[in-house]
């Protein structure tokens, strides 16, 4: 575009790069008023040199190489993933306009939160609760669930999902893919996992429900009370932050 942007649209007659998970969702988004991310060239680079100059916490430091040299050596396509702490980013993005739910990322408890298809946040949760630094299987297992998002996200043009609908059918597949890692892992004699194929198990039937509703505002409004509501074992369990609006954008940063 002359202007200098990218400009991310599902608009098919547009020839821009739609975000194609099927005709009868991308038919909903337009209905739905929900655009694509407008990315411009001067926003991504001074994002990148944020996160290189962020805080290189131990927990931030050992994911990276285990990124870099197991997640990237196994797949060259996930070579250039940034890793940055998730609690600096909920300080740090949190300041611009219009992403306050960004701020309370760090409250809800994720272990780690991709946000863009070169942006993975990590928690010291990654590598346990408490945190154990001689542990690489649980940050292995862990970041294999985020560059699966990392995948998702370049398939579509880099852009996050733009509706619940859409997030949840995200994170039924990231959980599906994760779960055949952690069985894997279960196969070799690591037995201790069972725990986690559990709640994994758990997590890929919850939104695979879900994911199987309709597009539509009636679906918008279930999915975000559902993970608003959300709870384990009878204990409150918020999978998204209080600040979440009506669609996902205010979550993530172009």
């Amino acid at each position: 575009m002359g202007d200098g942007q990218t400009r991310i649209v599902d608009d098919p007659a547009s020839k821009a790069t739609g975000y194609g998970i099927n005709a009868a969702v991308d038919t909903a988004n337009r209905a739905l008023g929900i655009g694509g991310v407008v990315r411009t060239a001067a926003q991504a680079a001074s994002l990148r040199a944020a996160v290189a100059s962020s805080p290189a916490e131990w927990w931030v430091v050992k994911a990276q190489a285990i990124w870099d040299d197991v997640l990237a050596a196994e797949d060259p396509s996930l070579k250039g993933v940034q890793i940055a702490d998730l609690d600096w980013w909920a300080e740090y993005a949190s300041k611009l306009s219009g992403k306050p739910a960004i701020a309370e990322l760090g409250d809800v408890g994720y272990p780690a939160w991709t946000n863009s298809s070169s942006l993975t946040l990590v928690a010291p949760s990654l590598f346990g609760e408490p945190p154990d630094p001689a542990d690489d299987t649980t940050p292995r297992l862990l970041l294999k669930h985020e560059a699966e998002h990392i995948k998702q996200f370049r398939r579509e043009g880099d852009q996050p999902p733009r509706t619940y609908l859409d997030m949840a059918r995200f994170e039924r597949d990231a959980y599906g893919r994760l779960l055949v890692e952690v069985n894997r892992v279960i196969a070799a004699g690591a037995t201790e996992y069972a725990d986690l194929a559990d709640a994994v198990g758990q997590l890929v039937t919850t939104f695979g429900l879900w994911a199987a509703h309709p597009p539509g505002r009636a679906t918008e409004e279930f999915i975000l009370a559902a993970m608003l509501l959300h709870e384990d074992n009878g204990q409150p369990s918020a999978m998204l932050p209080p600040s979440a609006g009506p669609t996902p954008d205010n979550m993530y940063v172009p």
